[in-house]
């Protein structure tokens, strides 16, 4: 398969794999108790009972990297959900059906994407309130004009294609053609798209969560155990904040590279380069 014959994509799989098998898994993966406190084991340096060190409070920082790895994935899924499922369903309306219909959903996309996407979730975060929650639908949010874009402009091309205008010919309803010629034929950018807003959805959570308006403590997440072990790199407590911070490069840099071999393999304007 040539989608498995590139190597970075291959690593990229690799690593997505073990990050969804670490979450399922994370209560039989990890080594100790993520939020038990043991401050006689407080800012251990990685080695011996503690591979990655423990933090402030004596938690064993590769365990709550095991763990956060569940928070992180259902984040990310549930953004990328959120904002495909919206974000789609506008933008085929909006194509189909043109006019003022098409003005008026697009003006609003403009609107949301005037503002700089973190700035939005963290806006909405704030709004709804500190939480998991509250990060899962900020993120989601500021991801629909890019699935509504997506998706309108696959749809004003294949609504012109001859096998939809027969349909239409055959008097199909509106809403046959949409979900019956249209959708199926305009996944492939969206699924591409899907892969890498996978990973930008966990670096804005993270961010989210450095700034304290997403995962809330004990629970362990990524960008949470950034902000509480900054404070640490000045006294040489390097790796409190390190290995959550290289588990979220591996992580989004791993869903870029598998959404990178996607694109190749699903767009036809790039097959015959390779």
């Amino acid at each position: 398969m040539a989608f498995l014959k590139n190597l970075s994509v291959s690593v990229g799989l690799v690593i997505i794999v073990l990050l969804f098998f670490t979450a399922i898994f994370a209560n039989w993966m990890a080594p100790h108790d993520p939020i038990r406190i043991d401050l006689q084991s407080k800012l251990m340096p990685p080695g011996g009972r503690f591979l990655c060190g423990t933090d402030a409070l004596g938690r064993d920082i590769l365990s709550r990297i095991v763990f956060g790895s569940r928070v992180s994935t259902l984040i990310a899924l549930s953004c990328v959900f959120i904002g495909a499922l919206f974000g789609v369903t506008l933008g085929i309306i909006s194509g189909f059906f043109g006019g003022r219909i098409d003005e008026f959903i697009m003006r609003t996309m403009d609107m949301i994407l005037a503002f700089p996407s973190l700035i939005l979730a963290m806006a909405i975060a704030a709004s709804l309130g500190p939480g998991i929650s509250s990060a899962i639908y900020a993120v989601g949010f500021v991801q629909i004009p890019m699935y509504a874009r997506i998706a309108r402009g696959s749809t004003l091309s294949v609504r012109e294609l001859n096998f939809v205008l027969a349909s239409r010919s055959f008097g199909a309803s509106s809403w046959r053609l949409i979900f019956v010629d249209i959708l199926p034929n305009i996944l492939s950018p969206i699924i591409v798209n899907a892969t890498l807003g996978l990973g930008s959805a966990i670096l804005t959570a993270a961010g989210l969560s450095f700034l304290g308006l997403g995962a809330q403590p004990p629970m362990p997440e990524w960008g949470q155990m950034i902000a509480e072990g900054r404070a640490n790199i000045v006294s040489g407590e390097w790796w409190v904040p390190t290995f959550p911070g290289l588990a979220i490069m591996a992580t989004v840099l791993s869903f870029n590279l598998v959404g990178d071999g996607l694109r190749d393999i699903l767009d036809p304007r790039l097959r015959g380069r390779k």
